[in-house]
């Protein structure tokens, strides 16, 4: 009997360490989260604003990727981004809560690729979410890449590439098709047309948004339905008169 209740009391203690270990890591993924976030707001605050209306590069064209308001948008977001930068993983949240609360309203989030020199994994992961395009997944592949962000950036570039067959695999995709796709002239076309329109509106690092062609400073969830909701307010009393 003694044995029996001890094995169970150390099962016991087995269960509640592994509990607490548990909450321990959501704790630490939390506020690692939350810090990426002030962070990320602190240098989209302070770096110097680009107030020229960046013209034909605010229009949508058919091969950007978006979201929200599918036709005749009364604002259109663009965030030019790298998957590898993690102020941007920090950001997904809040643009996905952007998307989803004023889609219906009539606001488009497009998104565009701009991976910097520095990460060397960012230009793999972009060509990887256009080879996912090329099935209808491109969302899909953006999502899980920003997901898993802290992960596969901490490997080598051979392994990084198994990872991107793994989640081709994971979301289903034709490996053939998506191989193929992946160094093809479409997929590095579509990247350079991001870079190339990026370096018109004078984008200097990620992420960077522009709303209705102007850049936006904004810091916290409330600055951007702030700017958001104005600009929505105006195309509708715009269209009245």
């Amino acid at each position: 009997m003694t044995d029996t209740k001890e094995s169970k009391q150390e099962r016991d203690a087995r269960k509640e360490a592994a509990r607490a270990t548990r909450q321990m890591g959501w704790a630490v993924f939390l506020v690692t989260g939350a810090i990426l976030l002030v962070f990320a707001g602190v240098w989209l605050t302070n770096r110097p604003e680009n107030t020229e209306d960046i013209g034909d590069v605010a229009t949508i064209s058919a091969t950007d990727h978006t979201k929200g308001a599918t036709t005749t948008p009364k604002a259109v977001l663009i965030e030019y981004s790298d998957f590898q930068c993690p102020a941007c993983a920090a950001y997904e949240p809040l643009v996905n809560e952007l998307a989803s609360t004023y889609g219906p309203q009539g606001l488009t989030v497009v998104y565009r690729h701009y991976p910097l020199p520095q990460h060397n994994k960012a230009l793999l992961m972009a060509k990887a979410s256009e080879a996912a395009s090329g099935q209808g997944k491109f969302w899909e592949m953006h999502d899980l890449i920003f997901a898993e962000q802290a992960d596969w950036s901490k490997i080598s570039v051979a392994e990084v590439e198994k990872t991107i067959t793994a989640y081709a695999k994971k979301l289903d995709l034709d490996l053939t098709k998506f191989n193929t796709a992946l160094n093809s002239k479409v997929v590095a076309n579509k990247i350079q047309a991001d870079v190339a329109s990026a370096k018109t509106a004078k984008v200097v690092g990620t992420p960077t948004f522009f709303l209705n062609g102007q850049e936006v400073v904004a810091r916290t969830s409330e600055d951007f339905a702030r700017l958001i909701e104005q600009s929505l307010a105006t195309t509708t009393a715009n269209a009245k008169l």
